[in-house]
């Protein structure tokens, strides 16, 4: 679980030097399970690799919604698209 956390945390430094975006949201099953072990080496990997102007800018956190988020996304996007047609 350790290394899966740290190379997740590689892969979202990459993305973090790339686009620097204020907010990375992880969600699923194993986040919902132990997301301050996982979280935390996360962010433990993204301090040692993002480029130092993006490693505080950045916060890592869990979702929120968890099995809703994607039932709420569509119900949204629903929304919106009947929102635009009128």
């Amino acid at each position: 679980m350790r290394h899966a956390a740290k190379q997740l945390g590689v892969a979202i430094a990459s993305v973090v030097n790339l686009l620097a975006p204020d907010v990375v949201v992880l969600g699923g099953g194993l986040i919902e399970a132990m997301a301050d072990y996982f979280l935390d080496e996360v962010r433990e990997a993204i301090e040692e690799q993002a480029m130092k102007p993006f490693r505080k800018s950045v916060e890592v956190v869990a979702a929120k919604l968890g099995d809703d988020a994607v039932v709420m996304g569509a119900a949204a996007l629903a929304a919106e698209h009947a929102h635009e047609r009128h």
